[in-house]
């Protein structure tokens, strides 16, 4: 049992933390390529420390990008030992199985946020995994 979603194109303003060095007492790696007479194809533009609460963010569309993905949501596999395999050892029905959760994300979406986010820092969705046995008599 497998369960994917996604988005093919979903237009996002990425702002706060994540486009603003310094805002909030933050940097990011990613801040570190911006513009200097030494590094003109930089990413960003020259980093900025101002008093006005701004940090380096003009409004503009250049911070729109496609926040489309492709997710594994769920994968679930199971085995069912036969019965005849059972009985000898007084079980009706014994099965196996595993399950994961939030496997993989593919997107072209900033590095580090979640495409599903609709804040600019935030924790990504959990990968969990889960193993079990049902037994009945």
């Amino acid at each position: 049992n497998m369960f994917f979603q996604g988005i093919g194109q979903k237009d996002r303003v990425i702002m706060d933390n994540f486009v603003r060095p310094f805002y909030d007492s933050s940097i990011f790696e990613h801040h570190l390529d911006y513009w200097t007479p030494e590094n003109t194809g930089a990413k960003y533009p020259r980093i900025l420390n101002k008093d006005d609460g701004t940090h380096n963010y003009q409004q503009s569309d250049y911070w729109m990008i496609n926040a489309g993905y492709f997710r594994m949501k769920n994968l679930q596999i199971g085995y069912t030992i036969p019965r005849e395999i059972l009985r000898p050892a007084g079980f009706d029905r014994v099965r196996v199985y595993f399950s994961a959760n939030n496997l993989f994300t593919v997107s072209d979406f900033v590095p580090g946020m979640d495409p599903e986010s609709e804040k600019s820092v935030s924790y990504p969705f959990a990968r969990t995994y889960s193993f079990g046995l049902n037994v009945q008599f």
